[in-house]
């Protein structure tokens, strides 16, 4: 039996924009757990693929701190 599954309409890099825009940075495991919530059969592979989309594109950087802690904060753009 196949399981039916509800399209998110927002696409995956438009919800992790969203919520930085509200805390400007923040760390990526904070992040991935709220789009977990959002999107509940997200991958921290897809995750990290969108993070990298974004970087490419100039919208955010990735920081790294501390081994494994990574922040992830919106470029400013005036």
């Amino acid at each position: 039996m196949v399981k039916e599954q509800i399209w998110v309409s927002e696409p995956l890099e438009i919800a992790l924009m969203t919520i930085l825009s509200k805390k400007e940075a923040m760390r990526d495991i904070e992040l991935y757990e709220n789009l977990k919530q959002m999107y509940n059969d997200l991958s921290f592979r897809e995750f990290n693929k969108a993070l990298m989309k974004l970087e490419i594109w100039g919208k955010i950087i990735v920081t790294v701190t501390k081994k494994g802690i990574r922040n992830v904060s919106i470029i400013k753009r005036e």
